[in-house]
């Protein structure tokens, strides 16, 4: 799957967010950055993190990785495949 960055947090404080290609909440094509193709996306957030620091993966397209301090990828979570974020009730 390909995944992106989007370059431009709306505050200072919130992280970078990636989204995965056809997401339904993709930003402005102009805002983001190709992060390249992964097997999955806690492999594409630690590549996120390595290059801009604070990263979240997107709630809808890549909720096992949305809250900014957790990824299995990063800090050996073995639960990341229960999702800690998704829709609003």
């Amino acid at each position: 799957m390909r995944y992106f960055v989007h370059c431009r947090p709306s505050t200072g404080n919130e992280p970078f967010l990636m989204h995965q290609n056809g997401c339904v909440l993709f930003p402005d094509p102009e805002t983001v950055e190709l992060l390249g193709d992964f097997d999955g996306a806690n492999e594409a957030l630690k590549a996120a993190r390595s290059r801009f620091g604070v990263a979240a993966g997107c709630r809808f397209c890549c909720p096992e990785c949305n809250v900014p301090g957790r990824s299995a990828a990063v800090d050996g979570d073995t639960h990341a495949d229960v999702p800690n974020g998704g829709p609003p009730s």
